[in-house]
C-alpha cells in the first residue's frame, strides 16, 4: 500500500501540506478522493465533487460543477472542511408522512 505522503507530489509546499491533511481527514471518514493537478495546484476529486485550495493555502473550496458557487472552509481546520465535504456527499434524508399515534 502506498503511503499517503507519497500520494501527493510537491511535498512540503503549503498547498500540498494542506491538501494532504484534508485527504487524511477524509480517509478517516471513509471518503477516498483521487488527486490531480491543475496549473501545478493539487485538487481532490470524489464522485462529482472537486476540492481545491487557493495558492496561499488559506482556504479550501469545493464544488460539483464550474457554474456552481463553491463552498469554502479554512485550510487551517481540515477537520471542519472534511466534515462539511462529507455532509455534502451524504444523500439527503427524505422524510415520509408523519406517523400518527394509534388509540
Amino acid at each position: 500500500m502506498t503511503s499517503l505522503a507519497l500520494a501527493i507530489p510537491h511535498q512540503g509546499t503549503p498547498t500540498a501540506t494542506a491538501v494532504h491533511r484534508l485527504q487524511t481527514k477524509l480517509y478517516e471518514r471513509g471518503i477516498y478522493p483521487s488527486i490531480t493537478y491543475e496549473d501545478g495546484q493539487p485538487q481532490l476529486h470524489v464522485f462529482a465533487l472537486t476540492v481545491w485550495i487557493d495558492p496561499k493555502a488559506t482556504t479550501f473550496f469545493w464544488s460539483s460543477c464550474s457554474g456552481e458557487r463553491a463552498a469554502r472552509g479554512p485550510a487551517n481546520d481540515p477537520v471542519m472542511a472534511a466534515r462539511r465535504i462529507a455532509d455534502r456527499l451524504r444523500p439527503p434524508i427524505i422524510a415520509g408522512p408523519p406517523v400518527l399515534p394509534t388509540q
